[in-house]
């Protein structure tokens, strides 16, 4: 099956290489904090089980091992930067690999020789170690992937080394009590146990790092002295930038607080465990944190998307301090008590994850080293402080963990207030990014043509309500937009474009509002106008106001983008089904796609430029729609499937009135594709029907089979007779009255009978069906039942010359009609032209199937069916036909349109589509003026064919017009396109 075209990746996004390259360094720094964790909370189990209790070795050793995994970070930081700095980190990684096996190996003979103190020097050597891993395993991400997925990435990394933390801490506490239990008393040989194993693991490092890819060096001061001593060098260039300083010290705090928690989880384990039991409690907690930790991450990726979001700082603070407080007012063992600890982790990856994003993307890449080295040692410095100071403070004086809970969380909630007071506005994004998040799923392509730095105006074209919020959501960068000033005067609504700087205009003075937006974007903010000045009520672009062009004469070479929003028209914040909210969405998470186009210098954004772009990046949205990538007959099954017993066709006759819902043809074609699948040979296959249920069913059913459906005229003209003989059509599809009815038909051999076909369905067959079309899912249903079939590949083949049209063709052009302001869903569709024409085929047959339109076909009885009994049907909408059979309903109800494929006339109830000769897809449209209030959305013009349908894009070119269709390719045909964008006859023709 065809694949819908790629975006090519833009130039700050990760290639194949990197990308390996990444999932090397995630794994063995993963692999490095495991390890460290491991042999911790293994020597930490050891030591309570050799040394006395009571003593001060007993009582402080965790504070102890707790500050010797830090101080490294303390006393190397300048060094380990400069080394990261120097040398390429890759060569940084592979030898800290290498260090790492001669130390695990060194604390394997302490452990032997019994020997604590050794051992504990082991330790510290290969806490020396992580010190000069450090800096370079988080200096690398930003080589690697670039700004835009910086966020992600560092994201994932911290939640992997948090959670290595967590998850060394368990097996490293459970791992020796397991040991005791069940292999040796002796807690020596017991350690040597899950020592042994992370050993043998650092060798399984050193096989995944040799695909990392070779990384720069930097030129860096030589060494000397200084450098040794370089941490307030180091410092100082952080705090010369204030938001870098409040970032390293926010980071510092996460370490802190961790610390401090970790060391108090043992506190609790010790105030009700003993000895192994008592380490491995504590890491039962850590593991209750992971829990959280890993949530916590994968809720900032989500929120996220590609760009760090501050805003989860204060929301990542508050919590903190909400979840340490659980903890210190609910008893031990508790589920409130483990709630808490979960949410400590959540809150706490909340907190970290933005801030490590934005110090690694703001560093200065020449000294990226040195600065995360300072970062580092700040938050070794934190830790220290925390586990060899604060928490044995509060030990010594008698204080409880669950009032050292108490006094950590009262801290993090002044933390959590002065990041709030820092970053209203982006604290008040979180929750509306986060419920779009939740309800879209938002697909954007193009956003390497928006500067990473610097002004740009952005062009949008305006679907819904909240277009600007999911732009702001999908944007790397911060969008401002602009509203009347009238909105700034009072209420909340002024409060909330103040905080989020939308920009303020006027109408009485529109050469200040143009001033005033122009200085904005020279200032280097990104601007968003929507240059239609309103929301389309057609599922069409209006024309386009020029007032961007005033603004663009203004910009200091700052470029104008056009951005198009695809597949908005439909959600309950659009005017589809002529109303806006009060309609349940189609579908949660909502697919939405938005483009960035080619950035345009100022002097070229002229009106017909811009309204070319966006029709143009329309187009090519239609094109990336990834649904329209697959064949009739998956659509259907994936449409009918959703439809129930909602109706799909209604047969209405002067004797006969019968309805079927959705699921019963969904049924009925499932059953017809089987049986034809294996009955009939030919790829292609005829069908003579006027329009009916019968001809919906029996073009479902050839879909589902994966034939070529012909549709043949009822009274076929010489020329097509001998075209129909020509194709050598051996199976043919029609009724028995048909059949009798049209002696001088070229019948072939094979004539299929449709009523003898369904009644052979009955039975056990449809009993079976009816299940698996009631309870099975619609991927099962299309792998069940559908042979694969390429897209593009010819569905429908006519016999009048015109093109064929695939599958992705007539998808589309069904999206396309649906997406305008002409029908709505449950309307009820009569379609008087016969399948052997498009409109028959793209009205009378897929769109019912595909749009929850339902199809108003007229009995085929003996009694003959009038006009006035069709048009008593319930919710009667649309009556296709030719020009001359329109004639019949002119005198129809007023909420009754008429549409035909004729040449346009000057009547203002008839509506027109444009197919251009020897093509079966329309290119436009007309449809019912939206008024709105004092406002007019024009949708039909007399004497015109309407206006394009959304993906296809006209362009008027030497008297004739080009369309780009999204799902053919191009062709020309006489005609003239207005100022507004209306289709009409060539002059000499009108």
């Amino acid at each position: 099956m065809t694949a819908p075209p790629t975006e090519a990746m833009s130039d700050d996004a990760p290639g194949p290489v990197a990308r390996r390259s990444l999932r090397a360094v995630l794994a063995v720094q993963t692999q490095n904090a495991f390890n460290d964790n491991v042999v911790r909370y293994a020597l930490l189990g050891v030591a309570l089980m050799i040394l006395e209790k009571g003593t001060w070795v007993f009582d402080y050793y965790k504070n102890i091992i707790a500050g010797l995994i830090s101080l490294p970070f303390v006393l190397f930081a300048p060094i380990a930067g400069w080394i990261s700095d120097r040398y390429p980190k890759s060569q940084v990684i592979r030898t800290c690999l290498y260090f790492q096996i001669g130390i695990i190996g060194l604390i394997i003979v302490a452990m032997l020789m019994k020997n604590l103190w050794f051992a504990t020097a082991g330790f510290f050597i290969l806490a020396v170690q992580s010190a000069f891993f450090g800096p370079a395993k988080f200096g690398i991400i930003k080589e690697l992937v670039g700004s835009r997925q910086l966020s992600r990435a560092a994201g994932l990394m911290q939640m992997l080394t948090i959670l290595a933390i967590v998850v060394g801490a368990v097996a490293g506490g459970e791992g020796l009590k397991q040991a005791v239990a069940h292999v040796s008393t002796d807690p020596w040989v017991a350690g040597l146990i899950p020592v042994g194993m992370v050993g043998l693991g650092a060798f399984f490092a050193l096989w995944v790092i040799r695909g990392l890819s070779e990384t720069p060096s930097h030129p860096v001061e030589p060494l000397s002295i200084r450098t040794f001593f370089g941490h307030f060098t180091d410092l100082g260039e952080i705090f010369r930038h204030r938001f870098l300083t409040l970032s390293c010290i926010g980071i510092a705090y996460f370490w802190f607080s961790g610390a401090f928690a970790m060391a108090t989880f043992t506190q609790v384990a010790q105030e009700h465990y003993d000895g192994a039991t008592a380490a491995a409690f504590a890491s039962y907690y850590l593991a209750t944190t992971s829990l959280g930790i890993a949530a916590g991450s994968v809720f900032v990726a989500f929120v996220s998307g590609n760009r760090f979001e501050l805003g989860l700082v204060p929301v990542g603070g508050l919590g903190l301090a909400m979840s340490l407080l659980l903890c210190a007012i609910c008893p031990v063992q508790s589920a409130w008590f483990y709630l808490g600890l979960f949410l400590l982790g959540a809150t706490s990856a909340i907190f970290l994850v933005p801030q490590n994003a934005f110090l690694q993307d703001r560093a200065d890449p020449k000294r990226r080293g040195r600065i995360l080295a300072a970062s580092n040692m700040l938050n070794s410095a934190a830790s220290l402080s925390a586990s060899l100071a604060l928490q044995p403070f509060c030990q010594a004086i008698g204080m409880s963990s669950k009032a050292q809970f108490l006094v950590v969380g009262i801290l993090s909630l002044g933390v959590g207030l002065y990041a709030l007071k820092l970053l209203p506005s982006q604290f008040v994004r979180i929750p509306f990014k986060f419920l779009l998040r939740l309800l879209y799923r938002i697909r954007m392509s193009g956003d390497h043509h928006l500067p990473s730095e610097g002004g740009a105006l952005l062009l949008a074209n305006h679907v819904t309500w909240i277009d600007g919020l999911l732009l702001s959501a999908a944007s790397p960068r911060d969008i401002r937009f602009v509203a009347h000033d009238n909105f700034f005067k009072k209420g909340i609504v002024a409060w909330g474009l103040r905080l989020f700087n939308v920009v303020p205009i006027s109408s009485k003075n529109a050469r200040q509002a143009i001033k005033t937006t122009a200085a904005e974007v020279n200032a280097g903010g990104v601007v968003c106008l929507f240059p239609e000045g309103t929301l389309t009520r057609t599922g069409t672009m209006n024309e386009l106001q020029k007032g961007f062009e005033l603004i663009a004469r203004q910009l200091d070479g700052a470029p104008v983008i056009p951005v198009h929003l695809d597949r908005l028209w439909g959600s309950i914040f659009s005017y589809a089904n002529g109303k806006f909210f009060r309609k349940r969405p189609r579908c949660i998470p909502y697919d939405v796609s938005i483009r960035f186009g080619e950035p345009l210098p100022p002097k070229e954004a002229k009106h017909a430029t811009v309204q070319r772009a966006l029709a143009e990046l329309g187009r090519d949205a239609y094109q990336g729609r990834p649904e329209l990538y697959q064949s009739l007959g998956h659509a259907c099954i994936a449409r009918l499937k959703r439809g129930g017993r909602k109706p799909c066709i209604i047969t209405k006759g002067s004797d006969r009135h019968s309805v079927l819902n959705r699921r019963t043809v969904l049924i009925t074609g499932l059953l017809l594709g089987k049986r034809w699948r294996a009955s009939i040979a030919d790829e292609r296959v005829g069908v003579v029907l006027p329009p009916s249920s019968s001809s919906l069913l029996a073009h479902l059913g050839l879909a589902l089979a994966g034939k070529q459906i012909v549709p043949l005229p009822l009274q076929p003209r010489p020329e097509e007779i001998t075209r129909i003989q020509q194709l050598g059509l051996r199976t043919v599809i029609t009724t028995k009255g048909v059949h009798s009815g049209l002696a001088t038909f070229p019948w072939p051999d094979d004539v299929i009978t449709l009523t003898e076909e369904l009644r052979a369905l009955n039975g056990l067959p449809r009993i079976l069906a009816y299940l698996t079309a009631r309870w099975g899912c619609a991927k099962w249903l299309q792998r069940r039942y559908l042979p694969n079939k390429d897209p593009d590949s010819i569905a429908v083949h006519f016999i009048d010359g015109r093109a064929p049209l695939t599958h992705r063709q007539i998808l589309t052009q069904a999206a396309q009609i649906a997406d305008v302001h002409l029908l709505h869903e449950g309307d009820n569709l009569l379609v008087l032209y016969g399948s052997e024409h498009p409109m028959g085929q793209h009205f009378g047959i897929w769109l019912p199937l595909m749009h929850r339109q339902v199809a108003l076909v007229p009995a085929m009885s003996a009694a003959p069916t009038t006009p006035e009994v069709l048009l008593r049907a319930e919710d009667l909408r649309l009556v296709v036909a030719d020009a001359e059979t329109l004639k019949v309903f002119e005198n129809a109800r007023s909420d009754v349109y008429r549409l035909t494929a004729d040449a346009p006339l000057q009547d203002d109830h008839l509506y027109h589509t444009h197919l251009a000769p020897g093509q079966s897809v329309l290119t436009t449209l007309t449809y019912p003026d939206v008024h709105f209030h004092d406002l007019i959305q024009p949708g039909h013009r007399p004497g015109a064919y309407g206006k394009s349908l959304p993906g296809t894009c006209l362009i008027e070119e030497n008297g004739e017009v080009r369309a780009e269709h999204p799902a053919t390719t191009a062709f020309t045909f006489p005609g003239q396109l207005d100022s507004e964008g209306f289709l009409a006859p060539p002059t000499h023709d009108a």
